[in-house]
């Protein structure tokens, strides 16, 4: 598991989606409007470098994290 900071558009939700390193899809979760800090738990995921793209609104972010086991 690994945590993430975050600020969503005002008064909107936001989805966190994790990708590996082919692009497929291995976790989403929905973020709620009055949270800025999630714990991602992903126990069945193997080591590597996985994509995150954060959306909410109208705005997108993208950002890489390392699972190390």
């Amino acid at each position: 598991s690994f945590g993430i900071n975050y600020v969503l558009e005002q008064n909107k939700t936001g989805l966190l989606q994790l990708f590996d390193i082919n692009g497929k899809k291995v976790h989403e979760q929905k973020l709620p409007q009055w949270s800025t800090f999630q714990q991602i738990d992903v126990p069945t995921l193997s080591e590597g470098i996985y994509s995150i793209r954060l959306q909410s609104g109208e705005s997108e972010r993208r950002a890489k994290v390392v699972l190390l086991k």
